[in-house]
């Protein structure tokens, strides 16, 4: 979801700002469009939270519907009128495959593949496409953690740190 959210919100700027962002884009070489050409602060917060490298600052898809949907009157000048029932089908569509996706990361996971129970915490963490379940994934985050996946131990001690899943433990977590 991550990545999704990144390519997200360069489609988003490409159709607000109706330019072209870049042809041959990765989010590992951190390239990211100029936010300054657009006037809305919410729009450029938005953007710059999908485009973020902190994955847990990003919002999540069905936070960005309800939001449309709850808030339509205040978007429809900037992105026109919501097709509610188009909305919920690409929802549906995400969903399922969420579903799936998480199933092949959990069993991937579970035969020991560390990225994926970097990505399977990541994912229980937030709620993507499967229940949230802070506690495993903070065990799953400091099993990948041990691994040497930085990203892991970056994710444990946010947990530690705030006491999500697991006691606050702001020591542990430096």
């Amino acid at each position: 979801q991550s990545y999704d959210l990144y390519y997200f919100g360069l489609i988003a700027y490409e159709l607000i700002t109706n330019t072209e962002v870049f042809t041959d884009v990765n989010i590992e070489n951190k390239i990211y469009p100029d936010l300054t050409v657009i006037r809305n602060d919410w729009i450029q917060t938005f953007l710059r939270n999908c485009l973020s490298d902190d994955a847990f600052s990003k919002p999540k898809f069905d936070d960005i519907y309800q939001d449309l949907l709850m808030n339509r009157m205040k978007y429809q000048g900037i992105f026109g009128d919501i097709n509610e029932e188009e909305v919920n089908g690409y929802i549906n569509v995400l969903n399922e495959y969420f579903i799936s996706f998480s199933n092949n990361v959990q069993k991937q996971a579970k035969e020991g593949n560390i990225d994926s129970t970097l990505l399977y915490g990541y994912m229980l963490f937030q709620g993507c496409g499967i229940d949230k379940d802070k506690k495993e994934s903070a065990l799953l985050f400091k099993k990948a953690a041990d691994y040497g996946k930085t990203t892991a131990m970056h994710n444990y001690g946010y947990m530690l740190q705030n006491g999500y899943g697991v006691p606050k433990d702001e020591k542990e977590a430096v």
